[in-house]
């Protein structure tokens, strides 16, 4: 597996595809309605990217596998806290390539783009309904950390 990296087009891209995922689970959740989603994202997006794709730290990588676009990434380095870590936005294997192992197999190379980075953990955050993640990422030796709202973030230790 590959982590190569995305132009700002292709970038915008995969934010605009990952916003609209996150919609679609923070509704599904039942946390809130589709309009108060729209407005809590809109306003995470704006603190979390304050310069849009260009923002310092936050990495957007293509997922390759045998040559092929299998998937994307996106990802931040938060190496100034404590411990320091990178924290996964959003991982997504397109569905026709799904099964195969490609998400697992991501998560390993992040493994090793984070040390390289000089972080010490990876966290990220799963909604309580995404079963099918939550098994994925205990079986990689993520373990929960916080639990609230409609989900929960897990970590694993480099």
């Amino acid at each position: 597996m590959q982590l190569a990296p995305m132009d700002e087009a292709e970038a915008a891209r995969v934010l605009g595809e990952a916003k609209a995922r996150f919609l679609d689970d923070v509704v599904a959740s039942g946390e809130l309605a589709r309009a108060a989603a729209e407005e809590r994202t809109a306003a995470l997006l704006a603190g979390i990217l304050p310069e849009g794709v260009a923002t310092p730290g936050h990495h957007f990588r293509r997922l390759r596998a045998d040559g092929a676009d299998v998937g994307s990434l996106w990802f931040a380095e938060r190496l100034c806290e404590t411990p320091p870590h990178v924290y996964v936005y959003d991982i997504l294997v397109h569905p026709g390539c799904r099964g195969r192992g490609h998400g697992g197999a991501a998560l390993q190379a992040l493994e090793v783009e984070a040390r390289s980075l000089g972080a010490s953990q990876i966290l990220l955050s799963v909604f309580a309904h995404n079963a099918g993640a939550i098994r994925l990422y205990e079986r990689l030796g993520y373990e929960p950390c916080e639990r609230g709202g409609a989900g929960m973030r897990m970590r694993k230790a480099l």
